[in-house]
């Protein structure tokens, strides 16, 4: 027997509006148990937070359900995610655990610059792309809050067909490590004695000038700029870099 979609009744809202994060789209509810044994709802949605000057992705609340209505434990949302071009997402269980492992995937665009055309549109009939997918649990913190982890899907090293290691390196100013591929994942640790901008840069063109730029601040901020990868017609600006909190 089947539920009739068409027939149900209202038992509440839930909205948040201040500050101003826009509709919510695609939105998401389950009950998850966190690395503590705990368990915990958690309603999530993706939003345009740069009505506000936020990011626009995902956002979500953890809190209770009593089978009418959603109670939240904070009423600002959290982020699953700070960058641009992370929306739409959808999630499912992890067969092997249920419990406490889902699986996200999402739409890497942005409202702002999807409605246009750009070189896939005729090389390739498309426009825009979904993420890979991650996978992500709750987890206590600290001081005593929950907040999901996300992590690339760990299947994603069956595809992996070689293997580069860097030697270690001390670096004042820049290093080329001379790897050129079209898709890769990087592992690195970084340590410094001195630090105003570390990081790496991915996606450089033989002259130098085009690149996208990953690294942190100032030892508080985590960045991603993709502005000088931008090309001229199909520019993101000013949605170019992205910040996170890093605590040192």
């Amino acid at each position: 027997m089947y539920p009739k979609f068409k027939d149900w009744q209202y038992c509440s809202t839930f909205k948040y509006d201040d500050p101003n994060i826009g509709g919510m789209e695609c939105p998401d509810f389950y009950q998850i148990k966190a690395n503590d044994g705990s368990w915990h709802w958690v309603l999530g949605a993706s939003v345009q937070g740069d009505y506000s000057g936020k990011v626009n992705t995902f956002a979500y609340w953890t809190g209770d359900w009593n089978g009418s209505t959603f109670s939240p434990d904070h009423s600002s949302p959290k982020w699953l995610d700070y960058g641009w071009d992370w929306y739409a997402s959808v999630s499912w269980p992890d067969h092997n655990n249920p419990e406490s492992q889902r699986f996200y995937i999402g739409w890497m665009n942005n409202w702002e610059y999807a409605n246009r055309n750009i070189p896939t549109d005729t090389s390739d009939g498309y426009n825009g792309q979904m993420s890979i997918v991650r996978t992500i649990r709750l987890i206590k913190t600290a001081d005593n809050d929950y907040l999901i982890e996300s992590y690339p899907v760990k299947s994603l090293e069956n595809y992996v067909n070689k293997e580069t290691k860097i030697p270690d390196l001390v670096v004042n100013g820049s290093h080329d490590i001379n790897y050129h591929g079209r898709s890769y994942e990087i592992n690195l640790d970084i340590s410094w004695d001195q630090l105003s901008n570390v990081g790496i840069q991915v996606g450089k063109s033989g002259d130098g000038q085009r690149h996208t730029d990953i690294g942190l601040f100032n030892n508080d901020t985590f960045y991603v700029n993709r502005q000088r990868s931008e090309n001229d017609g199909y520019r993101f600006y000013p949605w170019v870099e992205s910040h996170a909190d890093f605590n040192p």
